[in-house]
């Protein structure tokens, strides 16, 4: 079995800036909010489902 990893090129939150980034996350999409402070949210969704 091969194990395959992807790393994207991230950078740190400027120091002392909020910083909003939109991501792909491949099932839907996801925000994350770094504040100033250090502190981190991450907002993910994907699309509801239909029958």
């Amino acid at each position: 079995m091969a194990l395959s990893l992807g790393v994207a090129s991230a950078q740190a939150a400027p120091s002392g800036l909020l910083t909003i980034r939109f991501l792909d996350v491949g099932q839907g999409n996801a925000v994350l909010i770094t504040s100033p402070e250090g502190g981190s949210v991450l907002y993910a969704g994907a699309a509801a489902k239909r029958d």
